[in-house]
């Protein structure tokens, strides 16, 4: 039989843990809780017609030579040649959210990963008052856009998450699985910022991540990240609540963002604007690599090159790499252009 020392102790001891946990006083994240529980019951039937199938999200994202300053206006020139690609649905595929559907723009730069969200909303949802100086745990209960990077093929449970509230409230966490380790005491040294846009009942959330936070292996252009983009919105609890996933994971009585095993694809490219330069450039390339070739052939037949029948008429030398163009070559020719075929034919 307990003492009345032992009696206390015994219960005593339980109701500190609880205090203890329910204060938050535990290790952050040591273990993530649950996150959209309500969502898994409301959609599991729902999510039972979802498949993952190939091929998965991939959202191309140019390079760009300078790193320009982070802002949160979509119409700067920071914006101007990013990508962009969508977030309307929930994780199952199964329910459109068409009036907040969110645009995510991106581009990269020798150094680090620029993204921007543009969120439409109808109500916000917000923890306050807002406190940018350090992590905010628990920033999924409210309104967030989320990303999750990963350069680690070989263990797909290794992975960052980043989040941005509309206030600029901000958590970024290392991921791994494998130990259940969400850990807030990781640093990815990112730059973010949130803006609400009340007039236009939009909200902005941009990031600025170091390309060596996600991972040691060099970018390079054709480098590719597993990804995932997220947008958490609404009041109310759970079941009340929008929950959107850039690539569906489809999961029934878990949680849904942490799923690498359906993520999509983020990859790297080359300057985008650059390569048009050089595609639009190419018909004069052509035209002088032809003319280049000609010259050396006839010299080679020993012929003078200055002799071409072309050239004594002025007619330009054009490669045709567009099809059947007629301000390229006309369907009906001048008798100067019939004669020159003639000659060059015999």
């Amino acid at each position: 039989m307990l003492s009345s020392k032992n009696l206390v102790l015994f219960l005593l001891v339980p109701m500190v843990v609880i205090v203890w946990k329910a204060c938050g006083v535990a290790t952050p994240l040591a273990s993530h809780p649950p996150r959209q529980a309500g969502q898994m019951t409301k959609e599991g039937t729902a999510a039972k017609f979802c498949e993952v199938a190939s091929p998965m999200a991939s959202f191309s994202v140019p390079h760009v030579s300078q790193a320009p300053e982070l802002n949160t206006d979509p119409h700067s020139p920071t914006w101007a040649h990013a990508s962009a690609t969508w977030i309307a649905r929930d994780c199952t595929r199964q329910i459109d959210y068409p009036k907040i559907k969110t645009e995510v723009r991106g581009f990269w730069t020798d150094s680090d990963l620029y993204l921007l969200f543009i969120s439409p909303y109808t109500e916000l949802n917000l923890w306050l008052p807002a406190d940018n100086t350090k992590d905010r745990l628990k920033l999924w209960d409210r309104d967030v856009v989320e990303f999750f990077l990963g350069d680690d093929w070989t263990d797909i449970k290794h992975y960052r998450e980043f989040e941005i509230a509309p206030t600029g409230d901000w958590v970024d966490l290392a991921i791994d699985l494998n130990k259940e380790s969400y850990s807030a005491d990781w640093s990815s040294g990112w730059e973010r910022m949130g803006r609400i846009d009340e007039k236009n009942h939009i909200w902005y959330a941009a990031a600025r991540v170091p390309l060596r936070s996600v991972g040691e292996k060099q970018v390079v252009a054709g480098t590719r990240w597993r990804a995932n983009l997220y947008r958490i919105d609404g009041l109310g609890e759970d079941p009340q609540r929008h929950f959107m996933c850039w690539q569906p994971t489809c999961v029934v009585n878990r949680d849904p963002n942490h799923v690498p095993e359906h993520f999509g694809t983020s990859k790297q490219q080359s300057n985008r604007r650059g390569f048009m330069k050089m595609l639009a450039a190419s018909p004069l390339l052509a035209q002088i690599a032809a003319q280049g070739l000609y010259e050396k052939s006839a010299v080679a037949m020993g012929l003078d090159p200055r002799g071409n029948v072309y050239r004594r008429l002025g007619v330009k030398t054009v490669i045709n790499c567009r099809g059947t163009w007629t301000y390229l070559s006309g369907s009906l020719q001048f008798p100067e252009v019939q004669n020159a075929q003639a000659e060059a034919g015999r």
